[in-house]
C-alpha cells in the first residue's frame, strides 16, 4: 500500500503546469498531445488506484511533418533519374514535467532511454515556454 505522501489529493503546481504546457502546445495545428498520468492516486471513494507505465512522460505528443522526398534512381547509370514524392510523417515526444528543483528519478531515465532507442524525442520542461522551445526544436528536425 502506498504511503499517505505517495498519494495525490489535490491539484497541485504540477498539474497546474502541466495543464498549462498541454494548452501552449495542444493548440499548435501540427501538434496532437495527450495527457498522459503515472502514479498511484486516490479515487473520489477513497480507493487506491495504480495507472500508467512507471516512468512514462506526463505528455505524450505527436507531431505532423510534411515532407518532400527525392529519390535518385540509376545513380550510377547512364541515364539517372528522379522520382519526386510527397510524404507525411509523425514525430513522437514525450515531455516529462518538472517544478521547483525537481529532477528525473532512475525509472524516468529508464523510460526515457527506451523512448529514445525508438527514435522518440524527449523533453524535460518547467513551464509552457520551455515546452515552446522544444516543439520549435522538433520542428528544426
Amino acid at each position: 500500500m502506498p504511503s499517505k505522501n505517495s498519494v495525490k489529493r489535490t491539484p497541485n503546481i504540477h498539474s497546474k503546469v502541466k495543464s498549462q504546457v498541454l494548452k501552449a502546445i495542444g493548440s499548435e495545428r501540427d501538434i496532437m498531445v495527450w495527457n498522459n498520468p503515472t502514479g498511484t492516486f486516490m479515487s473520489p471513494s477513497g480507493g487506491i488506484v495504480k495507472v500508467g507505465i512507471r516512468g512514462a512522460g506526463d505528455i505524450i505528443g505527436l507531431m505532423r511533418k510534411n515532407l518532400h522526398i527525392v529519390r535518385i534512381i540509376g545513380e550510377n547509370s547512364f541515364q539517372p533519374h528522379s522520382r519526386e514524392t510527397d510524404d507525411t510523417v509523425g514525430i513522437m515526444f514525450a515531455i516529462e514535467i518538472k517544478t521547483g528543483g525537481g529532477v528525473q528519478k532512475k525509472d524516468q531515465k529508464k523510460w526515457q532511454a527506451a523512448f529514445e532507442s525508438f527514435g522518440g524525442k524527449y523533453f524535460v520542461c518547467h513551464n509552457a515556454l520551455e515546452a515552446k522551445a522544444a516543439i520549435a526544436e522538433l520542428r528544426d528536425i
